[in-house]
């Protein structure tokens, strides 16, 4: 059981170890890669950042007003004083401009071929040698309108002794007037090692890596050894060949960055994963030979015991009961077995027992509701009313009736509790109606306290009562007769009370009403009801105990029905 228990965990885990090392480790080869372009492409846009805001301060520059006008004047037909004054005021604005930049090492116009006509350098002399280099004919030799040329030395601005490596960027100054008309050229020297910091934030992460420009001269290299010319000629943005990765990304129009890293370190990166699965299989299987094995006996027959429990559980036979005594947590597992059979018997017997309280309940609910012959007599009472031009009235008594029908709706929802407003509203439209039918032969008089109204109650208790009232009561009677509804809280308790002085009840019949409550039909046009005894074991059913339903009543005298509830204030009950 042991050696077979071993075996079997070891090629699973064996089996499980390499399925992991495939899987994961293509993924992070791919994460690797995918993290690695990533670096790539920040340092490219950090780059596309630094050429967008050159080129956004040289066009702030460029549509100066005081520059424009300066570069259009002609200096030999204008008044010396003019042409230096104009020139101060632009060498001012210039030196302003260049105080906000760090990056920039310095920037001149140039008017004509090679006239440096403005400056921020004192060095003017310095200035005009440095548009007869290379950097500057290759720039005019292309023709382009604007571009970066090739790293380059430039004089400090307070010594010849000191230069400083710059990238200069070069942009043609047009007329505002006339587009295409050059009026100068602008020249911005930017220090080349401000490039370069941004270039070499992410090359830690490369074997290789460089920066060229578009004529494939090397500006930045972190690695010695040359490149091969088809990684300067990479047409996509990632290349993968037989010894690594290539990855590239344009900056601009003008520079691209190129990276390289062998598959020997992105799998070196990832072969910890498979040393970490060998020794989780290795630490695995001798937790299986040191842990398991003295216990497996004592695990196994107590195992066995619930299996065939269950399956006879499964089976339909819950009174199982099993016994383990070995006083750990097989013995605890055997006795929460056996608590939760006795509990699913209890719940199911239970269960039982509710199911048929709920349908009972239901069927009391649907009794509740109106029968065709009270909507009958209604409306007859409304076409009766119609032939006498009583529009009032069947406003009102239709008003009533839409009311009731709603409520009647809510009971068939399972809406079973309500507040104290909303039912003596369903009295007040009950009787209502009822009124115009049985005109002049009782009054409804309401004694409701006013802390009560937002407190829940059953739905549809009261109405069964004060239609005992009207129909057994006082409509017997010869004479004019009253009903009265008291609602009160008595130490957080709803009390309700409804009596009358109709023609009252017998002590036999008090007994004979409370067993076997009212007639559960009526055809004579009232609401169904579902009777006394049914209101009764509705509050039974959602109060137990907490309830008191009471009866008084004597012949002649009138009849007096009291409840009393727990008060549960702006909330339904649970």
């Amino acid at each position: 059981m042991i050696i077979s228990t071993a075996s079997i965990v070891t090629v699973c885990l064996l089996f499980c170890g390499t399925i992991f090392y495939l899987y994961f480790s293509k993924i992070l080869k791919q994460q690797v890669i995918q993290d690695d372009q990533v670096k790539l492409n920040q340092t490219a846009y950090r780059l596309n950042d630094m050429i967008s805001n050159v080129r956004t301060f040289t066009e702030t520059l460029m549509v100066d007003e005081n520059l424009q006008a300066f570069l259009k004047k002609d200096t030999r037909m204008d008044d010396v004083y003019d042409f230096l004054d104009g020139r101060s005021e632009i060498v001012r604005k210039l030196n302003q401009y260049f105080a906000l930049r760090n990056d920039v090492q310095s920037f001149y116009i140039v008017k004509g071929g090679q006239e440096v006509t403005l400056s921020t350098s004192p060095l003017d002399e310095s200035v005009r040698e440095s548009l007869g280099e290379p950097w500057f004919r290759e720039f005019i030799a292309s023709h382009k309108d604007r571009g970066f040329t090739g790293p380059h030395f430039m004089h400090n601005d307070s010594s010849l002794d000191k230069q400083s490596k710059v990238i200069s960027y070069a942009v043609n100054i047009l007329d505002i007037d006339h587009y295409d008309r050059v009026i100068g050229k602008l020249i911005i020297n930017i220090y080349f090692d401000h490039f370069v910091s941004v270039v070499q934030s992410n090359a830690a992460s490369y074997e290789q890596y460089w920066w060229v420009n578009e004529d494939k001269q090397i500006l930045y290299r972190k690695a010695e050894n040359p490149l091969l010319n088809d990684r300067f000629n990479a047409s996509s943005s990632f290349e993968e060949n037989k010894s690594g990765f290539i990855y590239k990304s344009s900056v601009g129009d003008q520079w691209n960055i190129i990276s390289y890293t062998s598959k020997k370190k992105i799998l070196h990166k990832i072969n910890y994963i498979f040393t970490f699965i060998l020794l989780m299989i290795g630490a695995s299987i001798l937790a299986i030979l040191l842990i398991l094995t003295p216990l497996i006996n004592n695990i196994t027959k107590p195992i066995l015991k619930l299996t065939r429990a269950m399956k006879q559980v499964s089976a339909g036979n819950l009174n199982v009961n099993i016994t383990v005594q070995s006083k750990d947590e097989l013995e605890v597992l055997a006795l929460g077995f056996n608590r939760m059979l006795e509990d699913l018997r209890e719940h199911i017997q239970e269960s039982l027992e509710n199911e048929k309280i709920k349908q009972q309940l239901e069927i009391d609910l649907l009794l509740s509701q109106i029968n065709p012959h009270f909507i009958y007599n209604t409306l007859n009472t409304v076409i009766y009313l119609a032939r006498k031009q009583r529009h009032h009235d069947i406003t009102e008594m239709m008003t009533a009736f839409i009311h009731i029908l709603q409520d009647a709706v809510q009971i068939g929802n399972n809406e079973v509790f309500s507040s104290v407003e909303k039912e003596v509203g369903i009295i007040q439209d009950y009787t209502k109606i009822q009124k115009y039918r049985y005109r002049d032969q009782f009054e409804l008089h309401l004694d409701i306290a006013d802390n009560v109204s937002t407190i829940y109650m059953p739905k549809n208790i009261l109405q069964p009562i004060i239609e005992n009232a009207l129909f057994h009561g006082i409509l017997p009677k010869e004479t004019k007769g009253m009903i009265t509804l008291s609602i009160h809280l008595e130490n957080d308790r709803l009390v309700v009370n409804i009596s009358d002085d109709g023609v009252g009840m017998t002590p036999e019949a008090i007994e004979s009403m409370a067993r076997n409550g009212n007639a559960a039909h009526s055809n004579d046009g009232r609401i169904r009801n579902i009777g006394l005894t049914n209101v009764k074991k509705r509050l039974e059913l959602l109060f137990g105990s907490e309830f008191l339903l009471a009866i008084d009543s004597f012949p002649l005298q009138g009849t007096s029905i009291t409840i009393q509830i727990p008060a549960k204030i702006g909330s339904i009950p649970s």
